[in-house]
């Protein structure tokens, strides 16, 4: 059976752990999305997400997040140990699923070739 879970050990959850993503300065863009990343010394990947207020109402900040822990999820199978915090570059109401997951695709990957770890 696939484990559709976003168990607690792929999460950022402290602020220090925010901070030192953050100050490892490393990070990409795309069209509606940008992503700081940092090598991590456990055994898998972990997601944090930042949705200031300004994104929009909480339920537009919701789907977001939802979005992306799904795109997480199914990508994070890589043996690839980083933690990655994404924010929203700006807000779009009529933003699609498949404009948002291939963002998170793409910059998942350039993440991973620029730490050095190749694709499964």
């Amino acid at each position: 059976m696939v484990d559709k879970s976003f168990p607690q050990q792929s999460r950022l959850r402290a602020k220090s752990e925010f901070s030192a993503v953050f100050a490892a300065k490393k990070s990409h863009a795309a069209r509606f999305l940008r992503c700081y990343y940092r090598k991590n010394s456990l055994s898998t990947a972990r997601l944090g997400i930042v949705v200031s207020r300004k994104y929009g109402k909480a339920y537009e900040r919701n789907r977001f997040k939802r979005i992306i822990r799904e795109t997480f999820r199914l990508y994070k199978n890589r043996g690839v140990s980083m933690d990655i915090v994404v924010l929203p570059n700006r807000r779009n109401k009529s933003l699609k699923y498949e404009d948002l997951a291939k963002d998170m695709f793409k910059l998942l990957e350039k993440s991973y070739r620029q730490l050095g770890d190749k694709k499964s």
